[in-house]
């Protein structure tokens, strides 16, 4: 399974690192572009309440070597979930509250501000999202998927 969660927990657990990534204490926005960019602090932050809250399956009577590579696939799975939460949010936020828009001065008045971001964050977000090397990237991806 490589560290992928089973059984009736699971969709509470995505919902669980949906909410970790939109709390800018432990995803900021601001300056960031993707998910590794977030100091290890932040990341250390997010995954103790993982453990914290979700049986990861380290079963105690385990060899420490065997205990301590699931940990680390565990582990390993959920920062790449986590990071794939992230991109969602981001992209929600731009399909909704961007997108939605034609100017950036539209983008920055109050009413379109996007719930759970603070202006600061917004506003650096509509300029990153405006930047040329962003918006080839955002087409080449669209490509790509379809």
């Amino acid at each position: 399974m490589n560290g992928q969660p089973i059984g009736d927990h699971r969709v509470t657990l995505a919902n669980f690192c949906g909410a970790l990534v939109k709390d800018p204490l432990n995803a900021p926005l601001y300056e960031v572009e993707q998910l590794s960019q977030i100091p290890q602090e932040n990341k250390d932050k997010m995954w103790q309440p993982v453990l914290d809250k979700f049986d990861i399956g380290l079963d105690d009577d385990q060899e420490e070597e065997e205990r301590k590579k699931k940990y680390m696939q565990r582990r390993k799975f959920i920062m790449e979930y986590l990071n794939k939460k992230y991109r969602n949010f981001r992209a929600r936020l731009k399909r909704n509250y961007y997108d939605t828009e034609e100017t950036d001065e539209d983008r920055l008045k109050e009413e379109n501000l996007p719930k759970l971001v603070d202006k600061k964050d917004w506003e650096w977000l509509v300029k990153y999202f405006g930047f040329e090397e962003f918006q080839k990237k955002s087409q080449r991806n669209i490509k790509n998927r379809s």
